[in-house]
């Protein structure tokens, strides 16, 4: 599990069945259920993102995948 604080848009934390970072810790990948979720903040509301896996470039703030992915945000889907 990966969690971080961006203050002015709340908690995100990503989960996933497995994961492996690369030796030199520049890449982190996630397999099997990845589970992205924001935290609701006072001006925005949960998001939710589940794809099967991600690969994280923690330097560089960012992610992707190749696979498609399923996002749902406060109650909506």
């Amino acid at each position: 599990q990966l969690s971080a604080d961006q203050r002015a848009r709340g908690v995100v934390t990503m989960s996933a069945g497995k994961g492996h970072v690369s030796k030199n810790g520049d890449q982190v990948y996630l397999v099997g259920n990845v589970h992205i979720q924001r935290a609701a903040s006072a001006t925005d509301q949960e998001l939710n993102a589940y794809m099967p896996e991600l690969t994280v470039l923690p330097d560089d703030e960012k992610a992707f995948t190749e696979h498609p992915v399923r996002i749902t945000r406060g109650n909506a889907s």
